[in-house]
């Protein structure tokens, strides 16, 4: 497959030189067609107003005439002049430049030139895009077990597993002491409790065991 060529910079260069060319060609063409036109259009407007200037002369030179000789004349039949108004039409020997002609079309194309002399070989093109993936292949034949690795560091404690089922009862047990019980209860001078047990030994608690009598006072009689 050919790869595309690269155009090389010189020729890159002179179709650019020849393209500006062409434009600043176009543009000064158009500029001066346009100050033709403009020249032309004033000269006609000189032209035209010459004209206009040697009329109104010719008018007026008429209108005196005829006014000195209406004034001077007694007679009607003295009344008539034998002046002949001065042409009013321009010489026709003077020739007057039109505007020029608007563009004519393009020629037909010329016959096409003798083949070039064979030209340098370019740069090398870009690469083309990648093809389409290949169909995957067939699945190889299985390999031979390797030898058995070395056993792993033990693993984390796993979770506590549910409890078993009750044990067998067991043997009684030995008798045990007697137990001690209250012997009195007696109250205290002080108001606390004094508790005797039956294997002698007492304890204390606070009271108040006793309620104290209420103080009466007797108001004085004063006879």
């Amino acid at each position: 497959m050919k790869h595309l060529t690269k155009p090389r910079p010189q020729l890159v260069f002179v179709i650019f030189v020849v393209l500006v060319s062409l434009c600043v060609a176009l543009i000064v063409f158009f500029g001066l067609a346009q100050q033709a036109r403009i020249d032309t259009a004033e000269r006609l407007a000189a032209y035209r107003l010459s004209l206009i200037q040697d009329q109104q002369s010719a008018y007026d030179s008429l209108l005196a005439e005829y006014t000195q000789v209406t004034d001077d004349c007694t007679d009607a039949a003295d009344c008539v002049t034998t002046a002949t108004p001065p042409s009013l039409i321009p010489d026709s020997q003077e020739v007057v430049e039109g505007a020029p002609g608007l563009p004519g079309s393009p020629g037909l194309p010329g016959a096409a030139g003798a083949r070039g002399e064979k030209g340098d070989q370019g740069d090398m093109g870009v690469p083309g895009q990648s093809g389409l993936p290949g169909p995957a292949g067939t699945n190889g034949a299985d390999g031979t077990d390797g030898s058995a690795g070395t056993n792993g560091e033990p693993g984390p404690a796993g979770p506590a597993g549910p409890a078993g089922a009750d044990g067998a009862p067991g043997a009684p047990g030995a008798n045990g002491n007697d137990g001690r019980g209250l012997a009195a209860v007696e109250c205290q001078p002080d108001g606390t409790w004094l508790i005797t047990y039956t294997d002698g030994t007492t304890s204390t608690t606070s009271g108040p065991c006793r309620v104290p009598d209420p103080i009466i006072s007797i108001p004085e009689v004063v006879p």
